[in-house]
């Protein structure tokens, strides 16, 4: 269970990062490619996470 707790710490912190990122840019970039392209791993890393949290629940019942 540890390392399903160390990995959503992680996937949190880069979450966290890639949102601050992807909004600063969204405010100061005019290039919608990176905003896309921030926007789709943002979406991937949090289906990670989701997923990741589904098998630490499943591990706790």
């Amino acid at each position: 269970m540890e390392d399903l707790d160390k990995k959503l710490l992680s996937l949190d912190k880069h979450i966290s990062e890639i949102r601050d990122i992807l909004n600063e840019i969204s405010i100061t970039e005019e290039e919608e490619d990176a905003r896309l392209m921030l926007s789709e791993f943002l979406d991937e890393l949090i289906v990670t996470y989701m997923k990741t949290l589904h098998e630490k629940n499943k591990e706790l019942s």
